[in-house]
């Protein structure tokens, strides 16, 4: 009696992993760190924002930088 070989596919490990999503503010450099799906509105509620021109700011430097 022979014994079949379990057979792995990538999509297996799909479960298990978890995404980290991170933030670096432009002026500062303060860095935020979050897990999962739905990082941009957990950080927009933090008060992060992003401008048209490619800048980020963390909570502290928008209330500064952006009127």
């Amino acid at each position: 009696m022979s014994r079949k070989k379990a057979e792995y596919e990538p999509m297996d490990l799909y479960d298990f992993i978890e995404t980290e999503a991170s933030i670096h503010c432009s002026n500062c450099g303060e860095e935020d760190i979050t897990m999962g799906e739905g990082s941009e509105d957990h950080f927009f509620e933090k008060g992060w924002r992003a401008t048209k021109k490619g800048n980020v700011y963390c909570p502290e430097c928008a209330s500064k930088k952006l009127k």
